[in-house]
């Protein structure tokens, strides 16, 4: 695998000493980590799509149009389906059904075993010009699904056939997570929902201030969530139950001033009392870790990528991709680099571990399996909720109904103990500025969309703030 360029960067030196503040910086990519490649799997354009794993299939989607069920053993397609447009969202699988959305505004129902399908859903025609980046979510016999047209979704999985919607006053490009029977979700309205599965009424709504691209995540009855500010605190904590804040911090080293790039759209994972996630900065391109009741940093490394893909976490590994086309093994507890290995292309899927081997895509169009150092799957945030990039069916407490905690209660995964419940979305945006996989819509289409409709907080009145495209840094 190429990649001078990068390993040059990352060899850069003159370094800022982070020491005292807990970061560290990643110091280059060995080439002979490439040995760790089990198979490469090559489709005709971008994969931003963040795999799901069940059963032995690598179920992934790529913006040539197409959902693939690769062989997770030898990297061979099973199957192929082709909906209307590009799959940039993360796949859910649940009893042997793949439910994806689609960038021509639909989303689909697939038999997993053959590909053929069983249902589909259109919102909305063909007027929108960019449509569902948001992931699925299934709980409760629905799917629930964002849509730029600021609307929340719940659809029949049996039959496709919608249940409710749910208004915000922006787009919904956050993917919804499913938690004891609530839906949580972001807006670019500026806030975070709780809303009732079954019904689609509004339980609560807590005003962030700024935009919501990140998927939130769901551990032990707090909600976390990553925002669009360039000032104020950009990762909060919010109460479950309530929407009472629990705590907010502003994601920076040493204290800087977040850059007019400095957003936050890697969704958090929790993860053994931490919360981890990516910021995006122009000057400090750092990947942090928080402790998850406090929000004190614990610490921060500078792996000089934006990274906008959302971390997953395997046998005390944190793996993340970044911006530079460098998918990193980070110790959870330090954040010290265990390895790197270089794609070649940017990667804004977020990685799934099954087994020891790591699936994730690359803008190349390529998508990846990789030796880890480990024989575990990723625990905790993706499998428990089942959303964005989970692995096995979808056994989870989530789906029961059942309030996600800190005891797993998930026949995929470990009967230890932990905080980690959470939804992860993966976004890592490219130089376009087009937000990544199963997350976030583009933002110039974004800005594009005329039709919004106006609703109502008691006697407050929320408006859409102006959305405009930012190109990466």
């Amino acid at each position: 695998m190429n990649g001078t360029n990068r390993r040059d960067i990352l060899n850069a030196s003159d370094e800022p000493d982070f020491v005292a503040a807990m970061a560290t910086t990643v110091d280059s990519v060995d080439s002979k980590e490439s040995d760790r490649v089990r198979w490469q799997f090559e489709t005709e354009s971008a994969v931003r799509s963040s795999p799901t794993v069940v059963d032995g299939i690598v179920f992934v989607g790529s913006n040539d149009g197409t959902l693939y069920a690769v062989d997770a053993e030898t990297g061979t397609t099973r199957w192929t389906y082709e909906p209307d447009r590009d799959v940039e969202a993360a796949p859910a699988v649940d009893d042997g059904t793949v439910y994806v959305g689609t960038n021509g505004n639909k989303i689909a129902a697939v038999d997993a075993a053959t590909g053929d399908e069983r249902w589909e859903y259109s919102f909305w025609g063909e007027t929108f010009v960019r449509g569902i980046t948001s992931s699925p979510a299934v709980g409760d016999g629905l799917v629930y699904i964002g849509m730029t047209d600021g609307h929340v979704y719940a659809l029949d999985t049996g039959s496709g056939a919608e249940e409710w919607s749910f208004a915000t006053d922006g787009q919904v490009a956050s993917s919804p997570t499913v938690d004891g029977g609530t839906v949580y979700v972001g807006s670019t309205d500026d806030y975070l929902y709780a809303i009732d599965g079954d019904s689609g009424d509004e339980q609560w709504a807590f005003d962030v201030g700024d935009p919501v691209y990140s998927s939130p995540t769901v551990a032990d009855g707090i909600v976390y969530v990553g925002v669009q500010t360039t000032s104020d605190d950009n990762v909060y904590a919010i109460d479950a139950d309530d929407g009472d804040l629990v705590w907010s911090t502003n994601a920076t080293v040493d204290g800087q001033t977040l850059t007019a790039s400095g957003e936050v759209w890697s969704s958090p994972t929790v993860y053994d009392e931490r919360v981890y996630l990516g910021v995006r900065q122009s000057s400090l391109e750092s990947f942090f870790a928080f402790d998850a009741a406090t929000g004190d940093r614990e610490w921060a490394v500078d792996i000089r990528g934006h990274t906008r893909s959302s971390p997953t976490v395997a046998d005390d590994t944190v793996y993340v991709g970044n911006s530079s086309g460098i998918v990193l093994a980070l110790a959870h507890d330090t954040g010290r680099e265990q390895w790197a290995i270089d794609t070649g292309d940017r990667v804004r899927s977020a990685p799934t571990v099954v087994d020891g081997t790591l699936y994730v895509g690359n803008e190349a169009g390529t998508v990846y399996a990789i030796e880890t150092d480990g024989s575990g799957s990723s625990e905790g945030s993706r499998v428990q909720l089942g959303t964005l990039g989970h692995h096995d069916s979808l056994e989870g407490a989530a789906v029961r109904g059942e309030s996600v905690g800190s005891e797993s209660g998930n026949g995929t995964e470990s009967d230890e103990t932990d905080r980690s419940a959470s939804s992860d979305g993966s976004d890592e945006s490219s130089d376009d500025g087009i937000p990544g996989p199963g997350i976030i819509g583009s933002l110039g289409s974004l800005g594009g969309i005329g039709y919004l409709l106006k609703r109502r907080l008691g006697d407050d009145e929320r408006t859409r703030p102006g959305d405009e495209e930012q190109d990466e840094v």
